[in-house]
């Protein structure tokens, strides 16, 4: 791939070969997969979403079980680790979805989209406010962004204080929306997961 400036912002965790193909490992864990299997179906079901683009793929789980879902419309997924990618291409191939190199600050393909997704990326994000005005300007008509996390309030119960920096509570995501000229329009939970629905 040709050389490129870095898509992460310092002090953002990046993800080399190592930590991505640990990550494809964890994905494999039965409580992230029933997270994706939730999040895919959840988004699989909007008809009058054609475009779709997950903003920190990742290893390309949730566009890949979208697909699997018979969901017709065209699914983009974008990433700043070129690891994750390469990865991502390599498990979706013959089935019809972009991938590149990008970040929330920065989306390479020239176009707007019906939904736009974070699943598990949103608390990676650095500056989130400056995200989400960026993406909002690439929604179409009637678009929505869709942000799927951990709860912090579930994370903090079950798990320990010092994982609570990879969820995010109602109250954060609505101050994140407000500040970004977006708005809650639909909140839901599901098994210690948060899904935030902004336009």
């Amino acid at each position: 791939m040709p050389n490129k400036k870095s898509m992460y912002l310092e002090g953002e965790e990046k993800f080399g070969f190592f930590l991505s193909i640990f990550y494809l490992i964890a994905t494999k864990i039965p409580y992230l997969g029933e997270i994706y299997k939730f999040a895919s179906k959840d988004i699989a079901s909007i008809d009058r979403a054609k475009s779709i683009i997950d903003v920190g793929c990742g290893s390309g789980d949730l566009l890949i079980a979208i697909r699997r879902l018979k969901y017709s419309g065209s699914l983009y997924g974008i990433d700043p680790s070129v690891h994750m990618i390469n990865i991502s291409r390599l498990r979706s191939k013959r089935l019809n979805i972009d991938f590149a190199v990008g970040s929330s600050r920065d989306i390479p393909f020239k176009r707007k989209f019906d939904l736009i997704v974070s699943s598990l990326s949103f608390h990676h994000w650095k500056e989130k406010e400056k995200s989400l005005r960026y993406l909002k300007s690439l929604l179409n008509d009637g678009g929505t962004i869709r942000i799927y996390e951990f709860e912090k309030s579930y994370v903090e119960r079950r798990w320990f204080r010092g994982v609570s920096s990879h969820s995010i509570s109602e109250k954060e995501i609505t101050n994140y929306a407000k500040k970004s000229g977006l708005r809650v329009v639909e909140l839901k939970r599901h098994k210690g997961m948060i899904r935030a629905s902004l336009a």
